[in-house]
Order: C-alpha cells, then structure tokens, then sequence
C-alpha cells in the first residue's frame, strides 16, 4: 500500500508542480542588479498575484542572510524564514547571464 501510495504522489508531483507555475509569474532575463533587487523584483510578482503580503520579500532577503539559497552558480530558490504568503505560488527567472 505504501509503494502504491508512493508511486501515485510521485506521478503527479509534475501536475502538482503547474498549481504553483503561472505565465505571469515567469521572467526571461531579468534585469536587475544583484540578488536584492532579484527577489524584491520577483516578490513584487508576487505581491501583484495575491501570493504574498508586502512583509514578505523583506522575509526572504532576512533568509538570504543567514545562508544563500543558491545551489550552484547559475541556480537559486530563495524563499521566506516564516509561513507567511496567503497561497503557495512560485516566481521564476531564468537569465542568459546570471544575476551577481
């Protein structure tokens, strides 16, 4: 039952995935100088979509402090210290050259 379980969430993980993706929330090349002005820019996004409040970006640069969210060079999920944005939702950059 667990295996069935298992195979189940992890087959509509993908469909799960678009709930969170939405056309107005994605950005080709952002423009922008260094990674505060990257995610204030990506949190308006948010702001503008009804995700988050206007605390929140504040939040996530708070988290960014503590300890990058970047994986490598070219690859980053920074998001909030707290569980505060009214819905899950998530913005994406994607840039020819990565934001310093």
């Amino acid at each position: 039952m667990t295996r069935t379980t298992r195979n189940r969430d992890r087959a509509s993980a993908p469909h799960r995935l678009l709930d969170f993706l939405r056309p107005e929330l994605f950005v080709r090349n952002l423009d922008a100088d260094g990674e505060e002005e990257a995610i204030r820019r990506l949190g308006a996004l948010l702001l503008e979509a009804d995700a988050i409040d206007e605390t929140y970006p504040e939040s996530v640069l708070e988290r960014e402090a503590l300890s990058s969210t970047a994986f490598t060079d070219g690859f980053a999920v920074p998001h909030a210290t707290s569980m505060s944005a009214q819905r899950s939702a998530i913005a994406l950059a994607v840039n020819d050259k990565p934001v310093l």
